[in-house]
């Protein structure tokens, strides 16, 4: 794995050359193109950019990658600040910053969002209802280590019980009337009662990593209930990186950044039961040999092959969340330590 990292790393100091000072995301006006797009505007991806530079500095040393993480960080902090910004804002709060201000202050933004009647966090305000969606399983994370750690536990519960079926598989939205459940639905899933692929990995991972932080065995459960699902829909042989949504048929687009997530997920819990360190190193194998566009300059992104979900065009392209659990998987391997 080495080798796939020095390429990344690699292909991050092109990207950190080219974009200077602006923030690279996806590039959604020309979905084809292997180019990322500058940020204009909010944009729930900017953040998994500042992580990236931040990752390559910590493993590299190179100053570029600390200067322009650091050139952004005032962007990004801003846009916290805005009415667009919803639960992703522990997304900024856990990869964008280093300064402990602006980590302060996505904290707080994060905790305006306490629905008391239900104990958890509302995800989205554009939609009528008020609602939690499984990616608020990653984004809540940011509460570890703050005053709020109780609130944390409480939102990690409540979606313990209303987003796992008893499969073992997840719904994308919870749809909710007060304390009252009203419905399990998606956005970008293929229908409500689906397992949009990038949404379980999302549970995987975020089940694990407040498993982690917390001890709480409950947690470890949801984690692994999670991880068997996905696992289990992982042919015999061949490609082991998920088709967009698990029930999408195995002729539909895959979503290699959801392989991306959960082989970092997957390797996490991987720290406490090696059983699941195998799934995680063919995932990262088949990532590696089948989507990786790192070594290609042409390419802005290191992962190829990422699909964005259901509610809009087709995006089959890189995606920075991607790029940026793909790298922590690959180092996150015993040999690249």
């Amino acid at each position: 794995m080495d080798a796939e990292i020095e390429k990344c790393l690699a292909s991050l100091q092109r990207l950190a050359v080219r974009f200077g000072s602006r923030v690279a995301i996806e590039n959604q006006s020309d979905p084809s193109s292997p180019r990322y797009a500058p940020l204009d505007g909010w944009s729930w991806t900017a953040p998994f950019y500042s992580g990236l530079l931040w990752t390559a500095f910590d493993r590299s040393g190179l100053a570029i990658f600390r200067e322009r993480a650091e050139s952004i960080e005032p962007q990004l902090a801003a846009l916290v600040q805005t009415p667009r910004a919803n639960h992703d804002v522990g997304f900024f709060g856990q990869l964008a910053y280093r300064n402990p201000q602006y980590v302060a202050e996505a904290v707080e933004v994060m905790v305006s969002r306490w629905v008391p009647e239900r104990r958890a966090f509302r995800s989205w305000d554009w939609m009528e209802s008020d609602n939690s969606i499984v990616d608020s399983l990653m984004t809540t994370n940011l509460l570890w280590g703050t005053r709020y750690e109780d609130k944390a536990l409480f939102h990690y519960h409540r979606l313990s019980e209303d987003i796992v079926r008893p499969d073992g598989s997840t719904f994308h939205v919870l749809k909710y009337k007060g304390d009252h459940l009203r419905k399990g639905d998606t956005h970008q899933g293929l229908a409500a009662n689906s397992t949009w692929a990038r949404g379980q990995a999302w549970a995987v991972h975020g089940f694990t990593t407040a498993y982690l932080a917390s001890n709480a065995l409950w947690l470890l459960e949801a984690a692994r209930r999670t991880a068997d699902y996905a696992i289990a829909q992982m042919p015999a042989t061949g490609d082991s990186v998920p088709r967009w949504d698990y029930d999408a048929g195995p002729d539909a687009l895959p979503d290699s950044s959801a392989g991306a997530i959960l082989a970092d997920g997957l390797r996490l819990l991987g720290t406490v039961d090696g059983a699941y360190d195998t799934p995680a190193h063919r995932l990262l194998t088949d990532l590696t040999s089948g989507y990786s566009v790192a070594a290609s300059p042409e390419h802005d992104g290191l992962l190829a092959h990422g699909h964005q979900g259901h509610n809009g065009p087709i995006f089959d392209g890189s995606m920075p969340y991607g790029d940026y659990y793909y790298l922590r998987a690959l180092l996150n391997t015993p040999e690249a330590a």
